[in-house]
């Protein structure tokens, strides 16, 4: 079994300055050749499948251009994190807000009806939303495997944009 990673990222060295692979990577977004919808800030690109090849589990990529100090002096990388859609994410994360709102207020009126000795009916509401919330995880879970050649084929396209190999990104 794999392990639930969320946002999957992956990591790769640049060849030259991380200067100079942003200005690759603006030239080549900048040309047309870019397949993805990009936008720019400073050295944080973000990028999205194009309206007509985007569906409900479309990953978006996050780049970011940096320079670490390592051992043999200043290394270029480049540090590409996915996620879903920005609708998506506030959608679930509000839905499960929803639902422990829901898990606290039956619970505490459930704790009242315990203490007035009626039977405390409220509290079904508890484990019919722990199972809505397993079956938003799992949903999560499937639209994440869907999207994991999408996820490929974009790091794929971004590194060679850059002039660098491929690289696997963490367990997804």
């Amino acid at each position: 079994m794999r392990d639930i990673v969320l946002g999957p990222t992956f990591e790769a060295p640049l060849p030259g300055t991380a200067d100079e692979a942003e200005g690759r990577l603006a030239d080549w977004i900048r040309s047309g050749a870019c397949p993805y919808d990009a936008v720019r800030a400073g050295s944080h690109f973000t990028m999205n499948p194009r309206k007509e090849a985007k569906h409900f589990w479309s990953p978006v990529l996050t780049l970011e251009l940096r320079e670490e100090i390592g051992p043999e002096g200043a290394v270029a990388l480049v540090a590409g994190r996915f996620n879903p859609a920005n609708g998506i994410w506030v959608g679930y994360m509000l839905t499960y807000l929803a639902l422990l709102t829901l898990v606290l207020g039956s619970a505490m009126w459930g704790t009242a009806e315990l203490i007035l000795g009626r039977t405390p009916w409220s509290m079904l509401l508890i484990p019919a939303c722990l199972v809505v919330g397993g079956l938003m995880f799992w949903a999560s879970v499937v639209g994440q495997r869907i999207a994991r050649p999408e996820m490929a084929q974009m790091r794929a396209t971004v590194c060679g944009g850059l002039g660098v190999a491929p690289v696997d990104p963490a367990p997804a």
